[in-house]
């Protein structure tokens, strides 16, 4: 695959500016305010296989993240989160990375070398 950290880092959330409305006045109706989104919202399963461009720490950074952010809003039934993530032959994602996703991603998290 030729993923690389760079496409990776996009699956992480981010801030996005609210939208502004005409006549809105500024701090009352959330123009001023960031919110925290993801791409590809409906996102649930993910597959990562030979990906030779891939650093571990990436993978670390971006799963992370996403995943506290999506867990929370799956609780509250207002999003969807990743239910099944394979880590499959990426040489930099090495077994430090995997214990670092293992505590986050659980029983989700499927690896091989």
């Amino acid at each position: 695959s030729d993923m690389s950290d760079r496409v990776i880092r996009l699956l992480a959330p981010y801030r996005a500016r609210a939208p502004r409305y005409l006549g809105a006045v500024f701090g009352e109706n959330g123009e001023d305010e960031e919110a925290v989104r993801v791409r590809l919202p409906r996102l649930v399963s993910l597959e990562l296989e030979k990906c030779h461009r891939l650093t571990g720490d990436a993978v670390v950074n971006a799963f992370v993240a996403r995943v506290l952010h999506t867990d929370t809003l799956a609780e509250g039934q207002r999003g969807r989160t990743l239910r099944q993530v394979s880590i499959i032959g990426c040489a930099d994602v090495q077994p430090r990375h995997i214990m670092a996703l293992s505590p986050i991603l659980g029983t989700r998290l499927r690896t091989s070398e």
